[in-house]
């Protein structure tokens, strides 16, 4: 059976929290798998210093990724952060195609 989890887990890939949950065995042993690679950025934070970071995930398990969106590269984004006046939250919206298989 087809899994998906989606949600601001507050944990970078390196955090143990993160490879625990993704780790799980599930049913019929399949593990979960993330549609955006662990450098794709997902929040931009302006503190001491830019922060990107990855802390928002699309899980899933047994089924196919088609695509996902790229992070922004507007030059204003990486310069001050989120949120700005075009997106008002520090975390970008996730998307993905899945399909099955």
């Amino acid at each position: 059976m087809p899994i998906i989890l989606v949600g601001d887990l507050n944990a970078e890939p390196t955090y143990e929290s993160f490879k625990v949950l993704k780790d799980l065995q599930l049913h019929s042993n399949t593990t979960l798998q993330s549609a955006y690679a662990p450098d794709q950025w997902t929040t931009c934070k302006q503190r001491e210093k830019l922060e990107l970071r990855v802390i928002d995930y699309i899980l899933y398990s047994e089924l196919n990724l088609i695509a996902v969106d790229d992070p922004p590269k507007e030059k204003s984004i990486v310069v001050r952060g989120l949120p700005d006046r075009n997106m008002p939250s520090d975390h970008l919206p996730l998307f993905a195609i899945l399909t099955f298989k």
